[in-house]
């Protein structure tokens, strides 16, 4: 009986550690441009994707947008860490979202296709990056949503730039 005891913990932890071990890769998880547009084109809906450059940061920002020219409102999302623009994938395919607003999501400096591996650690210079993301491609009424270490670089975001009109922290 002790052995028994013994073997299911020993399976139990090896099960734990693979598990906590495989999640680093799958959060990681990013997709380049072409399986975006793919995926995106199986749905029918409309995406671009480009890159913001900030040469004093030597920085290249990959953004996707869903727009809907009927709209004033832009909602801004950012991925925490690992992870990449690819994590909001369910929000950029709804159908009520996209009726309602134009949709941005963005790589954050250091993950996804942005910098890959070289991140800005700091919550400042990652958010001064956002607006002027956000001023760069003309963005008002904006809402910022972020996740995870998304949540305050969202937060952050909307005390550096005016137009930024809400904040969801998830």
């Amino acid at each position: 009986m002790n052995s028994l005891l013994f073997n299911f913990i020993k399976i139990t932890v090896f099960l734990c550690l693979l598990c906590s071990l495989n999640s680093c890769t799958v959060l990681q998880w990013r997709e380049n441009d072409k399986e975006i547009a793919e995926r995106f084109n199986d749905y029918q809906i409309q995406t671009s994707i480009d890159y913001f450059e900030i040469d004093s940061l030597n920085l290249k920002i990959r953004t996707q947008h869903i727009t809907n020219s009927q709209s004033e409102l832009n909602i801004v999302f950012f991925h925490g860490s690992p992870s990449s623009l690819s994590t909001w994938n369910g929000y950029l395919k709804d159908s009520l979202l996209i009726s309602k607003a134009n949709l941005h999501a963005v790589d954050r400096p250091g993950y996804g296709y942005s910098n890959f591996g070289k991140e800005l650690p700091e919550i400042t210079p990652q958010a001064e990056a956002m607006s002027r993301l956000i001023d760069h491609y003309k963005l008002k009424n904006v809402i910022s949503i972020g996740a995870s270490y998304g949540g305050p670089l969202a937060a952050r975001v909307a005390v550096i730039n005016k137009n930024v009109k809400g904040v969801i922290m998830v």
